[in-house]
C-alpha cells in the first residue's frame, strides 16, 4: 500500500506530499531525533523520499536506514576545533544595534562573509595561546558553557588591584625588567569591564556533533545573543581577554562583545553588512534632549544602495513618535517656516521687534498681519526642528507652541 493515499509525482520527479513524507520517516526514527533540512534535501536527491511515496513501508525502511548510516559517518568525523555556528547580532550593547533585513544575495555573502572572517582569524596565534593556556583542554567552549567559564574566572581573579602605566624605553620588550617606578606613573581607578555573550537557551544543550547534517546546522538561525558583564580584574584572565578582544574587534569589524565569545566558543560573529545603531538622545537636568538622537548606518560596500535605503526608512519610523503616547503627529516642515525659526532662534529684543525684521528682509517669503501667528509658527517650527518634527494636535496648536517656549516669554512683553 502507499504510505500517502493522495501522492503522485511532479514533473520533476519529486513526491507531491513531502512534508507528508518526511513525516512518515521522523515517525519511523523515533527515538532518533527528526532530520534537518539538509538530510531533507540529501534524501530528495536520491531518491528516497519519491520511493516512499511509491512503494510505502519498505522504502521508509530502507530510508531509515540510509539516515542513519549517515549519521553514524558524521559521529565518526573528525571534529574542527572551530565550533559550527553563528553568534547574533546583540541589540543591547550600548546603543541599540541591529542587523538589516537584506536581499537573499546579500543576505547569503553576509553569511559567507563571516564564516571567512573567522576562519581567518583562527590564525592568529594569541587567541591560539589564550585558548592552549585557559580553556580546558585548550579546546573551545561549548555555549552552554561560557557563562559558568566566566565566572570561575571572575572568582579567581585578584580583588586588590589596580592598573599602572609604566613609562618604559621604545626597545623595552616583555623579557626585559620593568623599569624602576617613579611617583608620577598614571594609576587607574576606572573598573574596566568584561562584555561577552551568551546564547539563548535552547543552544546551551549543543553538543558537539550538532550541525553536521546541515552543513552549517543552527548557523542558519541567526538570533540576538544576550549580554553579560563581569568586572576584568588587571593582570587576570578576563582582563587579557578584554584586550585581545578589543583588538580583535577593530582587525575583523566585530563587536567586541563577539570577539570575546568567539576566543571562548570559535562560533563565527555574524558582521552584518548593514549594521544599525540607534543612539539615544542624551537627558540632561532629567530633560530629554530629542535632537540629539541619531540613526548610524556602518555598511559594508557590497551592500546595495536599495538595501541601505531600506534600512534607513526602517529605522526612521522606529523613531518617529518616541515618548509621544500617541498624541502627537510627524510630518515635513515648509521651507518658510524652517527659514522663519532659524531667523528668530538667538535674536534678542520682543516679538513685535523679531516680526518686523523679519518682514524688512523676508516679507517676500510670508508676511504676518498678526503677532500670534507669526510666534505660534516660529514656536511650532523650533519644536519640531528639535523633537522629530513634533507637530501638535489639532486644537493644541498654539498653546502647546507657547508653553514649549524656552525663553519663557509673555506676550504682554510684546
Amino acid at each position: 500500500m502507499l504510505i500517502v493515499e493522495d501522492g503522485g509525482l511532479d514533473d520533476q520527479g519529486e513526491p507531491e506530499n513531502l512534508a507528508a513524507c518526511v513525516d512518515v520517516l521522523n515517525k519511523h526514527l523515533k527515538p532518533d531525533k527528526e532530520i534537518t533540512a539538509g538530510l531533507i534535501a540529501r534524501l530528495q536527491r536520491e531518491g528516497y523520499l519519491r520511493d516512499i511515496e511509491v512503494m510505502g513501508e519498505v522504502a521508509v525502511r530502507d530510508a531509515a536506514k540510509y539516515v542513519r548510516q549517515i549519521r553514524r559517518d558524521m559521529a565518526e568525523e573528525e571534529t574542527s576545533p572551530r565550533r559550527r555556528g553563528v553568534i547574533g547580532p546583540n541589540p543591547s550593547t550600548g546603543p541599540r544595534t541591529l542587523i538589516a533585513t537584506l536581499q537573499a544575495r546579500s543576505a547569503a555573502f553576509q553569511m559567507a562573509l563571516t564564516a571567512w572572517v573567522a576562519d581567518d582569524a583562527e590564525a592568529d596565534s594569541d587567541v591560539a595561546a589564550f585558548r592552549q593556556k585557559h580553556l580546558p583542554d585548550g579546546l573551545p567552549l561549548l555555549p552552554g558553557q561560557i557563562q559558568n567559564w566566566v565566572t570561575q574566572q571572575a572568582a579567581q581573579q585578584s580583588k586588590n588591584v589596580k592598573l599602572a602605566v609604566v613609562p618604559v624605553p621604545l626597545d623595552w620588550e616583555r623579557s626585559h625588567a620593568i623599569p624602576p617606578i617613579s611617583d608620577d606613573i598614571a594609576v587607574s581607578t576606572r573598573v574596566t569591564m568584561f562584555n561577552f555573550l551568551v546564547p539563548p537557551k535552547k543552544f546551551n544543550d549543543i553538543t558537539e556533533s550538532e550541525g553536521k547534517e546541515s552543513g552549517q546546522g543552527i548557523a542558519d538561525e541567526i538570533v540576538p545573543w544576550e549580554l553579560n558583564r563581569a568586572v576584568a580584574a588587571p593582570g587576570g584572565v578576563l582582563f587579557k581577554l578584554n584586550g585581545l578582544a578589543e583588538r580583535l574587534a577593530r582587525v575583523h569589524g566585530w563587536e567586541k562583545s563577539q570577539a570575546a565569545t568567539w576566543v571562548l566558543t570559535g562560533w563565527s560573529p555574524l558582521i552584518g553588512l548593514i549594521r544599525v545603531t540607534e543612539q539615544s538622545p542624551p537627558v540632561i537636568n532629567n530633560e530629554w534632549r530629542a535632537w540629539g538622537q541619531r540613526i548610524k548606518l556602518v555598511v559594508h560596500p557590497a551592500a546595495t544602495a536599495q538595501e541601505v535605503a531600506n534600512a534607513y526608512v526602517s529605522a526612521r519610523k522606529e523613531l518617529e513618535l518616541p515618548e509621544t503616547y500617541g498624541k502627537i503627529r510627524v510630518r515635513g516642515l515648509s521651507i518658510s517656516h524652517l527659514r522663519l525659526t532659524a531667523f528668530v532662534a538667538g535674536r534678542t529684543g520682543t516679538w513685535k521687534q523679531k516680526m518686523d525684521s523679519w518682514h524688512e528682509e523676508y516679507s517676500h517669503i510670508k508676511h504676518y498681519s498678526q503677532l500670534t501667528n507669526f510666534i505660534r509658527d516660529a514656536l511650532d517650527a523650533r519644536m519640531r526642528v528639535l523633537n522629530l518634527a513634533y507637530s501638535p494636535q489639532k486644537g493644541e496648536t498654539s498653546g502647546t507652541a507657547i508653553q514649549f517656549d524656552m525663553l519663557g516669554r509673555n506676550l504682554e512683553n510684546t
